[in-house]
């Protein structure tokens, strides 16, 4: 079985609550989300795994009114959590995916759905510069390809918490003892810097929700193109993203 799998969880050191606070009528992070992953393939079922902290009971309720599955696990160890809603619901080929990326595009996503079903790979994803995998970037519109027996080799091979915190770090990393491929991203994002479209930070939330409702009142999609097109004319937006990612990268 297949299942894309949304890490969701309400305590963020830097904005906690933002997966679902109000971002665009009365619709939260996490719910539009959840929305753009039913609409694609449905051989890929979708699933929320939170935590078993009683705050995160809230993405339990929200996720199950959204109508998608949930698993609530292991608060720190998030690759236990990952592992465990695979195992639980029969999934050996995952999605991964953020609950802080509004802008999750779900072009690339069926691309990357299609690029895993050809190949057999333990970990695929997206290139946003050499060497540079687009997990490790700001862009925030991109999710990941893993295998539950990936997931399960990290755990044997690791107890180091930074790589059972970021789940898949340890397969990018020692691409000696796993199989990965990676796509190109598009030239329009290909080596580009200064675009930041995660939602880490309060800044990062005010302007997202703001470019998420421009282009929602205007009929786009939100995909990429729309995003960069955005931004390019809008100095402010340039401004806070070029200050977010320096601060952040520190």
């Amino acid at each position: 079985m297949k299942a894309i799998i949304i890490q969701a969880r309400t305590g963020s050191t830097r904005l906690p609550g933002k997966v679902l606070a109000d971002f665009y009528d009365g619709q939260s992070i996490l719910e539009i989300i959840i929305n753009r992953c039913k609409e694609l393939d449905t051989a890929w079922p979708v699933i929320v795994a939170t935590s078993t902290a009683d705050a995160d009971k809230a993405i339990v309720n929200l996720a199950t009114s959204c109508g998608v599955k949930t698993f609530a696990g292991d608060e720190q160890d998030v690759l236990k959590r990952f592992i465990d809603a695979a195992e639980q619901f029969g999934a050996r080929k995952l999605i991964r995916v953020c609950a802080d990326n509004p802008f999750l595009d779900t072009g690339l996503l069926k691309e990357l759905l299609a690029f895993a079903d050809k190949r057999e790979v333990e970990y695929a994803s997206y290139e946003v510069a050499p060497g540079l995998p687009a997990i490790k970037s700001h862009w925030g519109i991109f999710a990941e390809y893993v295998t539950l027996e990936a997931l399960q080799k990290v755990n044997s091979l690791t107890q180091e918490s930074f790589y059972h915190e970021h789940v898949t770090n340890f397969c990018y990393g020692n691409p000696d003892q796993f199989r990965c491929e990676w796509i190109k991203a598009p030239e329009l994002i290909y080596n580009q810097t200064g675009f930041r479209f995660t939602v880490d930070t309060p800044q990062d939330f005010e302007i997202a929700r703001e470019m998420y409702g421009i282009l929602q009142k205007a009929g786009k999609s939100c995909n990429f193109k729309e995003l960069i097109a955005l931004v390019t004319t809008n100095e402010k937006y340039r401004s806070v993203m070029r200050s977010q990612i320096e601060e952040q990268s520190k």
